[in-house]
C-alpha cells in the first residue's frame, strides 16, 4: 500500500504488485556518493550512482529513475548544467530532482535551481539522514502511485478499445441479421405475391370462361358471382399481405388487376 499526503489527509492506495523503483544519486566525492548510497538503500529500490553530469546523462539515455539526487558543485559540468540536460530528454522531462547545497549557497542555488525549471526539492550539506530517507521516499511512493494510474488509463483505453470494437460487431451483426430477414420478407412477398396471386388470378378467368358456358336459367347465376366476390376477395388480402410484408414488391412486380 502507498499513501499519499494531500495537507492534512492521507490517501493510501494498493499496489499488490509492489514497482521496484530506481534512483540516482549524481555525486563527485566518492565519500559522499558511498555514504548516500548506504542510507538509500532498501529492498524495493535500485541504487545507480554517477560520479559526474556525464556520467548521469548516460544513466538517464537507458533507464528510468523515480527521483534523482544532483550535487550542485561538480567540476566539468556542474548540477545546473546537468539539470537542463535532463529536461530535454523527453523520457526525463517529469523526473523530480532533488538538489544537494552548501549551507552558504542555498538561497542563491535555490533561485537558479528554479530558473532552470529543474527543481523540485533541496537538500544542504551535511544532510540529516532521516530526511533524506523521508524525500525519496516520498517521491518513491509518488513514482509508484502516478505508474499504477497509468497502468490503469492504460488498461481502461484496452477495455474501452476492446468494448468499441465489440460493439462495431454486434452492429455489423445486427445488420447482417436485419438484411436476411429483409431478404426473407421480400422472397416470401414475392410467393405470395405472384405464385398465389396468379393462381387466384387464373382461377378468377376459369370462372369467366364457365360462366359463360353454363345454359341459362339453371340457378348457377348467383352461385357464379358468390364465388368472383371470394375470388375479388382473397386477391384483395394477398395484395394487403404483400404490401406488408414487402410494399415494393408491388413497385416491382406489378399489381393484381381485379
Amino acid at each position: 500500500m502507498v499513501c499519499i499526503c494531500h495537507s492534512a489527509e492521507i490517501e493510501c492506495i494498493d499496489m499488490p504488485d509492489l514497482l521496484k523503483c530506481n534512483v540516482l544519486i549524481v555525486e563527485d566525492h566518492p565519500e559522499m556518493l558511498l555514504a548516500s548510497r548506504e542510507l538509500l538503500e532498501a529492498p524495493d529500490r535500485n541504487i545507480v550512482t554517477a560520479g559526474s553530469g556525464e556520467d548521469a546523462l548516460r544513466s538517464i539515455l537507458t533507464t528510468d529513475f523515480a527521483v534523482i539526487l544532483l550535487d550542485i558543485e561538480m567540476p566539468n559540468m556542474d548540477g545546473f548544467a546537468t539539470a537542463r540536460l535532463i529536461r530535454k530528454r523527453e523520457g526525463s522531462r517529469n523526473t523530480p530532482i532533488i538538489f544537494l547545497t552548501g549551507a552558504d549557497e542555498d538561497a542563491v542555488s535555490s533561485f537558479r535551481g528554479y530558473e532552470v525549471g529543474a527543481v523540485v526539492d533541496y537538500l544542504v550539506k551535511p544532510m540529516v539522514p532521516e530526511v533524506l530517507r523521508s524525500k525519496i521516499s516520498l517521491f518513491i511512493d509518488l513514482y509508484r502511485y502516478n505508474a499504477a494510474l497509468n497502468r490503469e488509463i492504460a488498461e481502461r483505453k484496452v477495455i474501452e478499445e476492446d468494448l468499441r470494437k465489440a460493439e462495431e460487431r454486434l452492429r455489423a451483426f445486427a445488420a447482417y441479421i436485419e438484411s436476411v430477414r429483409e431478404d426473407e420478407r421480400t422472397g416470401l412477398a414475392r410467393e405470395v405475391h405472384d405464385e398465389l396471386g396468379q393462381a387466384l388470378m387464373g382461377l378468377k378467368m376459369d370462372l369467366s370462361w364457365l360462366e359463360k358456358r353454363l345454359p341459362k336459367g339453371l340457378g348457377a347465376a348467383g352461385r357464379m358471382k358468390s364465388m368472383f366476390r371470394h375470388v375479388d376477395a382473397t386477391i384483395q388480402s394477398v395484395r394487403r399481405i404483400s404490401a406488408t410484408l414487402r410494399p415494393q414488391v408491388l413497385t416491382t412486380s406489378g399489381s393484381l388487376a381485379l
